[in-house]
């Protein structure tokens, strides 16, 4: 895989490279008073962050400013903590139910793209490691946010998968045929509908911790509900049983063409807002896949490489990646369950760091 290729030229994969250099920018102020040239194209251009979803109509005046301050700031040395701030600020800004936002959008013109490869050319010398290795089976950990509804850790594998994944695909299926109609509308005139494509509540999901002992998957969830308050578990992951690993997009294809289950009918409208496209959509059809693995696993380039885009799967069928958090394994083997003990975790304000996840010791 193209490490280079997955930050320069995919939505999420411009974000994290564009949050890199401007964090940098934003501690070298704080610490000296200065200026870089990107948070100055900033200053000068604060209608880019106001404009919210659709800002096509800037790019005559921002894009070529942003590729020079891109293209003449200093380039960070990343470590740990800054390739995770850097994730969560690109998984933040993904929204598949409207067009993207200002700042994703002018990094995708042609404009920026040479400054972009530039400092996605460094990023790659400090890629981490764990951002393309295979799911880690012996550090899985469920994440489970404590909010209104109160869901706890022991919510999550209380049905056995099969029973999940045959009321999943009994749903996708009932709303399809029943949208069917929709897709003779004018797409204006039809709703919006579900935007993910994950394998409906109940099964197992967890991820591996980066660089300390938090889980990825408190730090980056898609459609954040600004969750304050959590708990985790490890899994016990039996040995034996194959997973599916998603590493890029061609893997997702992969997926789509062996195990295809159509969602056109469902997702016509609710892509277009974020794609444009106007055609066949198909995901993987979860419950097929279960007879052949134990579970999937989006690796983080994964997740930087295909989260949000339009990916061909046939001359006129695409599928795409919405709601899948990076380093998430979803699980279909029923040995899989919580192993004690459960952990705590508080969002802290940390002087010179900002909102951090915190074990809570009792």
């Amino acid at each position: 895989m193209d490490i280079v290729e997955i930050l320069s030229s995919s939505q999420r994969g411009r974000r994290l490279s564009f949050e890199m250099v401007r964090e940098h920018e934003d501690r070298t102020l704080n610490a000296t008073g200065g200026t870089g040239p990107l948070l100055a194209w900033m200053l000068r251009h604060p209608e880019v962050d106001c404009l919210g979803p659709g800002a096509g109509q800037i790019r005559n005046t921002c894009a070529e400013g942003l590729g020079e301050a891109l293209g003449q700031c200093a380039l960070p040395e990343p470590s740990a903590a800054s390739w995770r701030r850097a994730l969560y600020a690109s998984v933040e800004c993904a929204a598949y139910w409207q067009p993207a936002d200002s700042v994703d959008t002018l990094l995708g013109y042609e404009e920026v793209r040479p400054a972009l490869r530039r400092v996605a050319r460094y990023l790659a010398q400090h890629w981490p490691a764990s951002f393309t290795a295979p799911v880690q089976r012996e550090a899985q950990f469920q994440v489970a946010f404590v909010d209104d509804s109160d869901i706890d850790l022991y919510a999550y594998g209380t049905r056995p998968p099969a029973e999940v994944l045959g009321r999943w695909h009994e749903q996708v299926t009932a709303d399809e045929y029943r949208n069917r109609k929709n897709l003779v509308r004018p797409i204006q005139h039809c709703p919006n509908g579900k935007w993910w494509v994950t394998p409906g509540p109940g099964l197992y999901e967890s991820s591996a911790t980066f660089a300390d002992v938090a889980p990825l998957a408190l730090w980056c969830q898609e459609d954040d509900l600004g969750w304050t308050e959590a708990h985790s578990a490890a899994l016990h992951i039996p040995d034996g049983g194959a997973v599916y690993e998603v590493h890029q997009p061609a893997d997702w294809v992969e997926l789509c063409r062996r195990y295809p289950l159509e969602v056109s009918a469902n997702m016509r409208r609710v892509w277009w807002e974020c794609t444009r496209r106007d055609g066949r959509w198909v995901i993987p059809n979860w419950q097929q896949v279960a007879r052949d693995y134990m579970g999937v696993h989006l690796s983080v380039a994964g997740y930087l490489g295909c989260a949000g885009e339009v990916i061909d799967v046939g001359a006129e069928t695409a599928s795409m990646v919405a709601g899948w958090a990076p380093d998430v394994t979803y699980w279909f083997d029923p040995r899989v369950m919580i192993r004690e003990p459960i952990h705590c975790w508080s969002v802290r304000d940390v002087e010179g760091v900002g909102e951090q996840w915190e074990r809570v010791v009792t």
